[in-house]
């Protein structure tokens, strides 16, 4: 049975491209957790499927993006001749079936000519996949499927060609760095020839102007005009970026996509929740639904990012971690927090450290009840290797109910995996999506009133011997 080191949180399925490496189960004194499986899809030393003879050789530090067990990651390769040769950093997919492919390589050209060149900050959403072309200085756009030799990619924008609105005879300079996708709109920063930047969103065939030199400041207290932009994130309509004023006012904008238009979350100069300070700077933030999450640090004593959930129906803010907050299964506080936070399927997975080891982990936070998880950290046994480090993840790392993250090992070995969220749970008989004593208590309940919880072996009937496979599905931890 795979186990941690003894203070990993249970109720983890872990399975490698070969199947289940192991199962730790979740009994009935367990505390409130989420059920959740970690699935490897991607390791150095794997093979590309499509250019025989060349193997994983490095993966890279960046996000690994993921939709419905698929993952995108950029990696170096050895061996083969293909989609550009050994040694090309190559985009590349992979699901929990182990097949690797080349999405795109560097060196490669479109049938119209395009050359392809080093691909970064991959985000993979509706089936497509954006990416930011170093060599080119461009965000280009490709469906997931598609032969990159035989498709030509749209170039979202085009550093010395794309026209920015709203500022006649000026073209976007290369200065390109993170960008925003959900599979309908691309969401970037952008600079003119005189580095002055702008947020601007493309949709089909149009580029408009969120923010740029011009915008009127939106922080309270602030004055003048938009100074600076960074980390734009944007799902399912939703947006949201760090800013700046030439006030120095800054903090973050979001728009929900409620009629209420771009507006400030957080900014340096609130207090924190709890009395840990006031916030003085800020880290990415990701938004799901009626939630955004982000990091935010504090002006005095310096202290690495917190972590905080802000609520737009309520307009309130929490903190899911900070250095107040228990690490789980552990005696001591949270100490540091590290990479940025990213929400999917009403979860936050973000990596932490506590006191006075200093030891990161992986954390994962259930909106729904306030629990915190350890997924796993560093020095455990996870997947028969010891975990010396993590890889970086940006807000995009998570959609729906999945997560894609990056671990480095003791030995050398990098690998990739998805966490899902487990949605059809059959002992959570209560919906709470947890599996927890309180299941107990409503299975009888469902038993007493003959409802479609009480079925647990899946035969149609509620009938007694449910509650033996009750007690097997409780003890599996979904």
């Amino acid at each position: 049975m795979f186990r941690g080191s003894g203070r990993r949180a249970s109720g983890v399925c872990v399975i490698g491209v070969a199947g289940v490496v192991g199962v730790a189960g979740l009994g009935l004194s367990a505390g409130a957790q989420p059920a959740f499986s970690v699935t490897r899809v991607a390791q150095t030393g794997d093979a590309v499927a499509d250019d025989p003879g060349a193997t994983i050789s490095g993966i890279s530090e960046g996000t690994p993006t993921v939709e419905a067990g698929v993952l995108v990651f950029d990696a170096d390769t050895v061996g083969g001749s293909g989609s550009g040769g050994s040694g090309a950093s190559r985009l590349f997919r992979a699901s929990a079936g182990g097949t690797i492919t080349t999405l795109v390589s560097e060196g490669t050209a479109s049938p119209g000519g395009y050359v392809y060149g080093p691909a970064l900050g991959a985000i993979l959403a509706g089936g497509e996949v954006t990416w930011r072309d170093v060599s080119n200085g461009a965000f280009v756009r490709l469906p997931l499927g598609a032969d990159p030799l035989a498709t030509e990619p749209t170039l979202v924008v085009e550093a010395g060609v794309t026209p920015i609105p709203r500022q006649p005879g000026e073209v976007f300079s290369a200065s390109f760095d993170e960008h925003g996708f959900d599979g309908n709109a691309v969401l970037f920063e952008g600079r003119n020839s005189s580095g002055d930047e702008g947020m601007y969103r493309r949709q089909g065939s149009f580029i408009n102007r969120i923010v740029d030199r011009n915008t009127p400041t939106p922080f309270v207290g602030g004055t003048g005009t938009i100074a600076g932009v960074d980390d734009p994130f944007i799902r399912d309509g939703q947006m949201a970026f760090l800013a700046g004023d030439t006030s120095s006012a800054r903090g973050i904008l979001a728009d929900f996509d409620d009629g209420l238009g771009l507006r400030p979350i957080a900014q340096a100069g609130d207090p924190m929740p709890g009395g840990t300070g006031s916030f003085n700077a800020f880290n990415e933030v990701s938004i799901e639904g009626d939630f955004a999450v982000f990091g935010g640090r504090r002006t005095s004593p310096n202290f690495d990012a917190n972590v905080y959930l802000y609520q737009n129906s309520t307009g309130t803010l929490t903190a899911i971690a900070d250095e107040t907050v228990q690490v789980p299964g552990e005696g001591t506080n949270f100490a540091g927090f590290e990479g940025n936070p990213s929400i999917a399927g009403g979860h936050v997975l973000f990596e932490a450290t506590n006191t006075p080891l200093s030891v990161s982990g992986l954390f994962l936070y259930s909106i729904a009840d306030g629990s915190l998880t350890a997924v796993v950290r560093v020095d455990d046994t996870f997947d028969g290797r010891v975990v010396s480090d993590f890889g970086t993840r940006g807000p995009a790392a998570g959609l729906g109910n999945q997560f894609g993250f990056r671990l480095e090992f003791d030995n050398g070995d990098e690998a990739l995996y998805i966490i899902e969220i487990d949605e059809d749970c059959p002992a959570d008989t209560n919906g709470d999506g947890l599996v927890t004593p309180a299941d107990f208590t409503a299975w009888i309940l469902a038993f007493n009133s003959q409802a479609a919880a009480c079925d647990q072996n899946g035969d149609g009937l509620c009938q007694p011997n449910d509650f033996s496979s009750f007690i097997l599905n409780y003890n599996a931890g979904c």
